[in-house]
């Protein structure tokens, strides 16, 4: 086994605020003589949301001096997964607590493995008598689902190649409430887009530190195609900013060939950014993922063998390929009579860390009227 002694001092310091940390550490007048039994510790596998807290919970109260003392250690990279450990069960005595949290502070992996660490040393995690914990090593599992909304879930407008756009190729979608975001620092953020019979008006959001947010519509539509269309937003300070772009208005016929967002890329000085640079959303509703758009994606990652999707099926449904580390799985039809919630399983997967893309196909069933793709949830195993 892996000795936490043996990892260099910076591995363990995570960025974490303790509530009631103690200094020196005082055995309570009410704590029993004859109490020589040293507290022990359990670890909860984590909630389900890449971002959700793991339960920390000792046999009795303790108080721990440094909170860097415990470690939550990615298993395969050996990596520090960052957070912050709080009392969650109510201090007591000089800063004792029974049942902390670790919420970590990045992203986790469906599934992945992560050794926990509780390092000894003079004081650490001593219950009231003065009876310290040997040093522990634990292993849990990160989390076993991300809903749609999840920020482990990363998704990509419909994207195609042109040759006319700056660096070769365009995103792009219509229904109202799927974004595109970037932050950055400059004055000033120029927009490369497209004008055109098929596109439609965003509404443009662009936060200025101390300031209101600057709000703009735009509309792209033109009776000729243009491209490499340049919006310029300056004046806006100093500081961090975040541009955040959306269709403005919902779609009658989501089938329609109108109404377009394009994103060709963004510049912030003199750094021209392509757009898979770029942070993007489907319509997130109803606790799902939306879009009819062939060629949109969505991307998580995973440990295991098998997964399952949470879909959602009815008569205008589309079909979705399936990649693993970017070789094809097989393809998902998500037609239905009806309308309904469903599921479907990828497995026959090596028992590894898997890079899981979703791609969204121009094609679908005979029978369905349209190419609505749903995202509920993805989880582990079946």
């Amino acid at each position: 086994m892996r000795s936490l002694l043996s990892q260099p001092a910076g591995r363990l310091g995570l960025a974490v605020v303790v509530a009631g940390v103690c200094v020196g550490l005082l055995p309570s007048a009410a704590a029993a003589v004859d109490d020589t039994t040293p507290p022990t510790v359990t670890v909860s596998d984590q909630g389900v949301g890449s971002l959700s807290a793991f339960t920390v919970d000792f046999s009795e109260p303790v108080s721990i001096p440094d909170a860097g003392a415990v470690a939550f250690v990615e298993f395969e990279d050996a990596t520090n997964l960052p957070g912050t450990l709080e009392c969650t069960s109510g201090i007591i005595a000089v800063s004792f607590c029974k049942t902390w949290s670790f919420t970590p502070s990045e992203r986790t992996i469906v599934n992945d493995v992560y050794d926990v660490y509780f390092q000894a040393a003079p004081g650490y995690f001593a219950d009231q008598a003065g009876n310290e914990m040997p040093q522990t090593f634990l292993s849990v599992r990160g989390t076993n689902e991300l809903g749609a909304w999840d920020p482990a879930m990363r998704y990509r407008w419909s994207s195609r190649k042109d040759s006319e756009a700056i660096g070769g190729s365009i995103s792009r979608e219509r229904e109202r409430g799927a974004t595109f975001s970037y932050t950055f620092n400059g004055r000033s953020v120029v927009w490369y887009t497209e004008l055109g019979p098929k596109q439609g008006t965003a509404d443009v959001e662009i936060t200025r530190p101390g300031r209101q947010p600057l709000i703009r519509s735009i509309n792209n539509k033109s009776s000729t195609v243009v491209k490499q269309w340049p919006i310029t937003f300056d004046k806006l300070g100093v500081g961090s900013h975040t541009i955040t772009v959306s269709p403005a208005a919902r779609p009658v016929n989501p089938e329609a060939k109108n109404q377009f967002i394009t994103v060709d890329a963004l510049k912030v000085g003199n750094t021209t950014v392509d757009d898979p640079n770029l942070d993007y959303t489907w319509l997130l509703s109803d606790a799902s993922g939306w879009t009819y758009q062939p060629n949109a994606r969505a991307t998580f990652q995973l440990r295991g063998s098998m997964l399952t999707l949470g879909i959602s099926k009815g008569p205008d449904a589309g079909q979705v390929r399936v990649l693993v580390d970017g070789t094809a799985w097989g393809v998902i039809d998500m037609y239905n009579p009806t309308g309904l919630y469903s599921f479907a399983n990828v497995n026959g997967l090596s028992d590894t860390k898997h890079t899981i893309t979703l791609v969204t196909l121009s094609t679908k069933n005979i029978n369905s009227t349209g190419h609505q793709v749903g995202l509920r949830y993805v989880s582990f195993g079946f």
